[in-house]
């Protein structure tokens, strides 16, 4: 999954990098393939997401992460048509992510909720 996510990320920099313009079309394809099979490949987003150093400091840039968001919101936006069926996909259970990532609060504990949260819902 690491090489994977290593993909991704370099996919992601060749984007929104525009001096890479032989490159740019064939990135933007692969993340668009990505994020069409969120279904497939929300552990990898959830991964670009929530992975860290073992300073503590994120591993992934901005871009990779925001990316991540995307697929992940895609993901829970595809499972959860029916919030009767699934409850724990309403906005308020998800916002955890968008404080972590908005306002760049990142404790442990709060990587370990969505790594529980994602794993225990959807596997």
């Amino acid at each position: 999954m690491e090489q994977q996510a290593d993909q991704v990320v370099r996919a992601i920099l060749v984007a929104s990098d525009p001096t890479q313009a032989s490159l740019h079309q064939q990135a933007l394809e692969y993340l668009s393939n990505i994020q069409q099979s969120a279904g497939e490949t929300w552990s990898l987003a959830l991964n670009l997401f929530v992975d860290a150093t073992p300073s503590g400091e994120r591993k992934h840039p901005t871009e990779a992460r925001f990316f991540a968001l995307r697929v992940l919101d895609d993901f829970l936006e595809t499972r959860c048509v029916l919030r009767i069926h699934y409850p724990m996909c309403d906005r308020p259970a998800v916002a955890p992510s968008t404080v972590a990532f908005v306002d760049g609060l990142t404790p442990p504990s709060q990587d370990l909720f969505i790594r529980f949260f994602f794993s225990s819902t959807f596997i």
